[in-house]
């Protein structure tokens, strides 16, 4: 039996009562993606937390935050992570394990060990500063220090593992010579599932057939897209078809003076018993999630849609095109399509019951063969026995 431990320098599998949003999910994918590890292999060690200890110089500068040319972030900081190596090689040394897996580089950039080493990061860092809005203005210190743990780990590392195509593709791009070690392996969904095919159908039957219900879950409205997902649903009512805009996670701009179609939800801890049932009958009710993300490592709510049977409605944005496959689990767009061509693939399903209920159908079933933390978790293992 091949022994697997976790690691990372948070304890991201305790949960507090203070824990933020963003917090929330990360932690929320820790403890899935390693269930979902610990289910499939049989056995799992987590090694956390870790000490954040700098070089003399690094803790100045981490201190000081005093970069007038760009944004400075600590968190890349090298010597920061050769000191996660340091500790990791001693915790490491008192539990016998086969593989060591890491969800940050930043944790193993360093790490040399006996032990099969994978990473099971989102995307490379210089990937995502490149095309998300927190990469922009950066110092030159930052770039050539995210840039450094990219290498070192692509270099270091027996398996890097990310879960779109999007993302491996730079990878291979960018570090050719460590091309071999990259593969893409979907994450999962990020939500208890013990749904059924009997049931996707009752949901189905139990969906309104008067008025289409669109679902946009993010804390960012602006680069999930929420201003085209509104402009959508203004379409769709303009052209005969009533239909309602949920907002989960956040608020528009000018919230006050929005149209009667759009229901704000704000934050839902899905953590919480209450929470979780008030996301089930959001996503069983709603017969599209939309995600027109400018920027997206992968979209893990299209995993949790597609856990009820949910189409999802994407952007053509980094890793969505492999979240979403063409008209299996829903359809993407291109950021400037128009209008039309939302509101004519959506009618037309809403209008044709019997092709919605196939989407419902093969959406369940991309999810339970690929989208799901368990599938996730097989995937995982195979690759690292193809590395014996």
């Amino acid at each position: 039996m091949t022994t697997i431990a976790y690691v990372h320098h948070k304890n991201v599998l305790q949960a507090s009562s203070t824990t933020r949003a963003s917090q929330a999910g990360f932690r929320g994918m820790a403890q899935f993606m390693t269930d979902a590890v610990r289910g499939v292999f049989g056995n799992l060690h987590y090694i956390a937390p870790l000490r954040n200890i700098p070089s003399p110089s690094a803790g100045l500068r981490i201190l000081s935050k005093n970069f007038g040319h760009g944004k400075y972030f600590d968190w890349a900081e090298p010597s920061l992570s050769r000191n996660y190596a340091r500790q990791l090689r001693r915790k490491l040394a008192s539990v016998n394990v086969d593989v060591v897996l890491a969800s940050e580089f930043k944790h193993v950039a360093f790490l040399k060990c006996p032990q099969t080493l994978v990473a099971w990061q989102d995307a490379c860092y210089a990937h995502m500063a490149e095309s998300y809005p927190w990469g922009e203005g950066l110092c030159q210190r930052t770039i050539r220090d995210i840039e450094r743990l990219d290498r070192q780990t692509l270099e270091n590392a027996d398996l890097i593992a990310l879960p779109s195509e999007w993302a491996v593709q730079y990878a291979r791009d960018k570090y050719p010579a460590t091309a071999e070690k990259v593969v893409a392996i979907p994450w999962g969904a990020n939500i208890h599932c013990d749904r059924t095919e009997e049931d996707i159908n009752r949901i189905g039957e139990a969906k309104s057939t008067a008025t289409c219900k669109l679902l946009f879950c993010g804390v960012e409205w602006a680069r999930k897209g929420g201003d085209i997902a509104l402009a959508i649903t203004k379409r769709l009512n303009e052209t005969g078809l009533p239909t309602e805009l949920v907002v989960v996670g956040c608020s528009p701009p000018n919230e006050e003076d929005l149209p009667e179609y759009v229901t704000l939800k704000g934050f839902i801890d899905k953590n919480s018993r209450s929470g979780q049932a008030e996301l089930n009958t959001l996503f069983s009710e709603a017969h599209f999630l939309v995600l027109l993300s400018k920027a997206e490592n992968f979209g893990l709510v299209i995993c949790e849609a597609g856990s009820f049977g949910l189409p999802s409605i994407g952007s053509k944005a980094g890793g969505i095109t492999s979240a979403i496959r063409e008209d299996i689990n829903g359809k993407t767009f291109a950021l400037d399509s128009p209008l039309e061509q939302y509101s004519e693939f959506i009618s037309g399903l809403f209008a044709d019951p019997e092709a919605y209920r196939k989407l419902t159908l093969s959406t369940y079933a991309d999810y339970c063969s690929r989208l799901s933390w368990e599938a996730a978790a097989k995937e995982l293992k195979a690759n690292i026995e193809r590395l014996k």
